[in-house]
């Protein structure tokens, strides 16, 4: 669902760009957290959330294929 979600927005970007924009936001994470916010437990192996979120991103953007728009940055 994803993939297909990343693709028709590639797709709209791509066929009306007047009509559509990207919208940026931001992921509230400090540098050492262990802790997802509101969340009871940490993350496995004490690794940082951070780490986890950088591969979560990367495989966002994997998942858009040719029509991802940018590179996402942590």
């Amino acid at each position: 669902m994803v993939h297909e979600a990343l693709v028709e927005r590639g797709l709209l970007i791509q066929n009306a760009p007047h009509l559509v924009r990207p919208v940026p936001f931001v992921l509230p994470i400090y540098e050492g957290d262990m802790h997802p916010v509101g969340m009871p437990f940490t993350t496995p192996g004490g690794i940082g959330l951070s780490f986890l979120l950088d591969i979560g991103l990367w495989v966002y953007d994997g998942l858009a294929g040719r029509y991802n728009i940018k590179r996402t940055i942590v």
